[in-house]
């Protein structure tokens, strides 16, 4: 964010710090262009950024959230105070062929708001039933993350532990080389797109000579 507010000053528009602590104000004129660099707690960062799609805005082609992450943003301002599901299901029910609503129950988990209009969606037949937010759904998660780290070959890792909790998923285990290591985060992220990944996986320290043994 420091260098995308830091280009718009240099371009001649006047920055402006509001109360809010996720996102800065910029002025051109009284044109006024808003930084959003942290929507409901989500950071948005070079995955955030590289999810984002192209597409045509009027003469202007530019890069777009995905209807995912739009979603997730959308169920995540639900709170007792904006309860109103009457604008949010009319988003849900145009986009829901783009939505990734496996990734979009991820990311909602922790939201009371958000389960009760997912459960909507799906009394509504607008979501599959079986896209429902179970236990059954983390279980297929975590066994099918676990077969891709052993069939793919940049990972070829049989014992990493997996769990989903929320919008994280948090590896665990023992490789034999960094590289290794590295690749586990990136298949998850391919699995689950906007998954936020805690790679405790350790490094063995295969240079380390091993325990001496007595030969008679």
């Amino acid at each position: 964010m420091p260098s995308a507010a830091a280009a718009l000053h240099e371009a001649g528009l006047r920055l402006e710090d509001p109360p809010e602590n996720w996102l800065t104000k910029a002025y051109d004129g009284s044109v006024l262009v808003d930084l959003i660099f942290c929507p409901n707690d989500r950071p948005v960062d070079a995955n955030f950024l590289a999810r984002a799609e192209p597409m045509q805005i009027g003469p202007t082609r530019a890069p777009v959230v995905t209807a995912t992450d739009l979603m997730v943003d959308k169920l995540l301002v639900l709170d007792s105070h904006r309860c109103d599901f009457g604008p949010v299901l009319s988003i849900a029910r145009a986009i829901r062929e783009q939505v990734d609503w496996r990734q979009v129950y991820r990311s909602t988990e922790q939201s009371p708001y958000a389960t009760a209009f997912l459960n909507l969606l799906v009394g509504l037949e607008i979501v599959e039933s079986t896209n429902a937010r179970t236990n059954d759904t983390r279980q297929y998660d975590e066994a099918e993350l676990r077969r891709r780290f052993a069939e793919d070959a940049r990972t070829a890792e049989l014992g990493v532990q997996v769990t989903f909790n929320g919008d994280t998923v948090a590896l665990d285990g023992e490789v034999d080389c960094s590289h290794r290591r590295d690749m586990l985060a990136v298949v998850a992220r391919e699995y689950a797109p906007g998954i936020q990944v805690r790679n405790m996986v350790r490094v063995s320290d295969t240079g380390k000579p091993g325990p001496a043994e007595m030969i008679s």
